[in-house]
């Protein structure tokens, strides 16, 4: 069983706590600022659980997403001592771009449910799920806390209401494919600054402020897209890339753009233009 790291970082503060397990659901972790829970549910007729971590926060608090921006603790994510789990994949809710008190956060507030897809490695055996996460929880301060969240999957009995419904949450909140009201057109450098990603999008008639999320490779740290020009269902945004490591290249980068509009985010992946 590999572990599964969505990014590499030092843990120097942590909060720990290891949970015995309930059907389908751990008991809640607490920590200052949010708690969080782990809970599961079995596909008939396969080899698949769905599961998630479910992460609520009090008001005024914040957690990460993946890429974070300058600064952050990206969610991490360790399988390794789960009993018959073959692989696990994490996928992340549609974020938002905070920022407050000069602080610059991409993440979430209030209550994210981090959807995980289990394969077993066979159906007529015990399954338990063993997660030991680092989450970044985020006041005035940030501090990593660390938790062991555990679930024994019967396999033979429903979910609850109540967890039925936070998977069903977690999965309406990722982002999904590309349509014809909400999608990255193109992506080219600008020929005057090569340090500037020139990006249009069509974002429908959102009525809230829309959001453009870019990833590169995994050591590159940066803040959302700026929007520069918002003209009916179009928007254009320009990234700058001044900060990326030395040596890289972004002109053979393929990048992941996360358009957001109205709570609604979109993924896709292009290669800009010259």
């Amino acid at each position: 069983m590999k572990k599964i790291t969505i990014a590499s970082l030092i843990v120097t503060t942590s909060l720990f706590g290891h949970l015995p397990a309930n059907a389908a659901s751990s008991e809640w972790f607490d920590t200052k600022g949010a708690k969080m829970r782990l809970i599961t549910a079995v596909r008939p007729e396969s080899q698949m659980i769905e599961a998630a971590l479910e992460v609520k926060l009090e008001k005024g608090w914040k957690t990460y997403w993946r890429s974070p921006g300058e600064s952050g603790i990206p969610p991490y994510f360790d399988f390794s001592a789960s009993s018959n789990i073959l692989d696990a994949v994490v996928t992340f809710p549609t974020p938002s771009y905070f920022n407050e008190l000069g602080i610059e956060i991409v993440g979430y507030k209030n209550r994210v449910i981090f959807p995980i897809s289990l394969k077993l490695s066979a159906v007529d055996q015990p399954t338990v799920l063993e997660l030991k996460t680092v989450i970044g929880i985020c006041g005035e301060v940030c501090i990593p806390v660390q938790a062991n969240l555990s679930v024994t999957e019967p396999g033979n009995l429903g979910p609850t209401f109540d967890v039925s419904r936070a998977l069903n949450d977690a999965k309406a909140s990722v982002p999904t494919k590309p349509s014809e009201e909400l999608q990255v057109v193109s992506a080219r450098w600008n020929a005057a600054n090569p340090t500037k990603l020139s990006i249009e999008a069509i974002v429908g008639e959102a009525n809230e402020q829309v959001q453009l999320h870019v990833e590169g490779p995994q050591d590159w740290y940066l803040l959302p897209a700026k929007l520069v020009e918002r003209n009916a269902d179009k928007a254009l945004f320009e990234l700058d890339i001044t900060d990326i490591p030395e040596g890289a290249n972004p002109a053979k980068t393929k990048f992941r753009f996360t358009l957001v509009a109205d709570g609604h985010g979109i993924e896709q992946e292009l290669s800009p233009a010259q």
